[in-house]
């Protein structure tokens, strides 16, 4: 299995356990110049009424789940009403508490309670789709 089906793998796993407010799908893309791959190798924006998560696929697979659980902890902490009006304004949320405990309970549930096992047992489609 390619690192790229094993993150997809994972994410079929983070949708069922850790659902989301907006739809969310996977985009890998290589840097090129812009403002966010100055500081990191992945992120998550919102596009209408979707989020997308975009990962280096030049990166380890141990960076890519660990990006990858990071970003789906910002699709799950973000509401609607709030990325819309923050991202407006320019005032996106980064890490804030709730986006904290959050993200320790992806975390915990990956590598702690077999998550990275469980998630051996889906699919992994051939590539990143919507959800």
């Amino acid at each position: 299995m390619t690192k790229r089906q094993r993150t997809l793998q994972v994410t079929e796993w983070l949708r069922q356990r850790f659902p989301t407010p907006l739809p969310v799908y996977i985009v890998f893309r290589e840097p090129t110049n812009g403002p966010w791959w100055d500081q990191s190798e992945a992120e998550t924006k919102r596009f209408g009424r979707r989020l997308r998560i975009t990962l280096d696929p030049r990166c380890t697979i141990y960076y890519l789940l660990h990006a990858l659980l990071h970003e789906w902890a910002h699709a799950v902490d973000w509401r609607h009403g709030d990325i819309e009006r923050l991202q407006d304004r320019g005032e996106a949320p980064m890490h804030s508490d709730t986006w904290g405990v959050t993200y320790g309970r992806i975390y915990r549930a990956f590598f702690d309670e077999q998550g990275c096992q469980e998630s051996k047992d889906f699919a992994a489609p051939n590539r990143a789709r919507r959800q």
